[in-house]
């Protein structure tokens, strides 16, 4: 749970915020209806995340951002404002503030973007902090690769492996069953049952091939590194996004390109509480590069789990070209808490996401793999009566696997959808092919 402070001198607002904010389920909100109030308050370090109004009486937002870095540097502090002028928005960014984001426009989208982007500076300074209490030499080497840049800015590099010379391209997820095991010399997370996964996976790959697919992905730590020979034989003329491994205390991915594996493997950087060791240089090592692959399939990148809720924008900001797809796989009890950062994504850039989960067990944890891509309303309508979509799904969930279940879809990666539809409009999206696995795949 994110605790977040909300200063504002509109109790309104306030109110308006904090239910919009908090029905997202991952935040709770305390408020107050000045800058004095919340100064005065004995637990104001205590919070994950500041948000602030700018022109407040008495003590206005900037006021307000100075005293609170007075007291912490490192507090994630976002103006939230009406004040629109541009040297406001300079001097909040010099004293400190992480995000400003100017209120106007449809609640739900602003308050959206505010907790995305409140997500998004708190995930950063737990990242920072994480770095900082593993500084000491020995363990900061066992963490973090001697050579490479501090985490909180890493490398993004662009491979070219092809061009996309086709405005539909077919894609595949596959949700996947599977159980993990622990370790920790070394650290890790590694397969029970693995022969049946594997035979799981190859003939999934089969049936992809058949069906004409250009991309298949699994979730993460869902292969193993001895796999990847077999599977790069039978995976000519298509892209496979491997469900990652561990290696070395790197969680890692493999990304098969025309049977042949691309290197350098991506190494997971932010770890899930699960995968930070009870002390220094014990858990997961973390990489420091992010990839971005020009490739017959479009212009795409791979973020393991969280990685994506802490990268994605750093990618789309530093990319050389614009990207198509982010490729998301995740072995995540609770997917859903980052779908509405990545219908803001897609939303505000274009993008489509391919989330794929481990499939949801008898708790009801788990599952929920998705494309999340723009698409005219009237399709998602129709997405929703076919029951690929639940009414309460964010905007651009267009559809989700149920079980373990391959989905086979195609993707028109050229064609934004029009606001007013046209008399002939012609979908972006097409589900080709279900399956469902019970014993074997089997299409339904």
């Amino acid at each position: 749970m994110i605790r977040v402070l909300y200063v504002d001198d509109e109790r309104a607002m306030l109110d308006i915020g904090k239910l919009f904010i908090e029905q997202m389920g991952e935040f709770e909100v305390k408020t107050m209806i000045s800058a004095e109030e919340a100064l005065n308050s004995p637990e104001i370090l205590s919070y994950d995340a500041i948000i602030s109004d700018y022109q407040m009486p008495n003590m206005d937002g900037i006021s307000f951002l100075k005293a609170i870095r007075a007291k912490s540097p490192d507090i994630p502090f976002i103006i939230f404002t009406g004040r629109g002028r541009e040297e406001v928005v300079i001097e909040a960014l010099n004293n400190g503030a992480d995000f400003y984001l100017q209120k106007g426009g449809n609640p739900y989208a602003q308050f959206a973007e505010l907790a995305h982007k409140t997500r998004r500076a708190v995930e950063y300074n737990r990242l920072r902090s994480f770095v900082k209490k593993n500084t000491d030499k020995s363990s900061y080497e066992e963490i973090i690769d001697p050579s490479q840049v501090q985490l909180m800015h890493p490398t993004v590099k662009t491979f070219h492996c092809g061009k996309r010379e086709k405005s539909i391209v077919r894609f595949c997820f596959v949700q996947l069953d599977y159980s993990l095991r622990k370790e920790m010399n070394p650290f890790g997370y590694f397969l029970e049952e693995s022969d049946l996964l594997k035979m799981k996976i190859i003939s999934s790959i089969t049936i992809a091939k058949e069906n004409k697919v250009d991309l298949i992905c699994f979730p993460e730590l869902s292969f193993k590194m001895e796999w990847i020979d077999e599977i790069c034989k039978i995976s000519e003329k298509m892209i496979v996004v491997g469900g990652s491994f561990y290696n070395n205390a790197y969680n890692v991915c493999s990304l098969i390109i025309d049977g042949k594996q691309v290197h350098p493997l991506y190494k997971k950087i932010w770890p899930s509480i699960s995968e930070q060791g009870s002390s220094p240089g014990k858990g997961m090592k973390s990489g420091c590069e992010l990839y971005v692959y020009e490739t017959s399939c479009g212009v795409l990148s791979i973020l393991n789990c969280i990685d994506y809720a802490v990268f994605s924008h750093y990618i789309i900001m530093h990319a050389r070209k614009p990207v198509e797809i982010f490729i998301n796989p995740c072995y995540d009890e609770n997917i859903s808490r980052f779908h509405d950062q990545c219908n803001i994504d897609c939303k505000n850039n274009n993008i489509s996401i391919i989330r794929i989960n481990r499939a949801e067990n008898q708790e009801g944890e788990y599952g929920d793999s998705c494309l999340i891509s723009k698409e005219h309303s009237s399709v998602i309508k129709d997405l929703q009566a076919e029951e690929y979509r639940d009414a309460s799904d964010e905007k651009y969930l267009l559809f989700k696997a149920k079980g373990e279940e391959m989905i086979i879809f195609d993707l028109d990666l050229d064609k934004i959808p029009p606001v007013d539809i046209p008399l002939v409009y012609k979908r972006r999206i097409w589900i080709i092919k279900k399956y469902q696995f019970d014993q074997k795949w089997l299409e339904i």
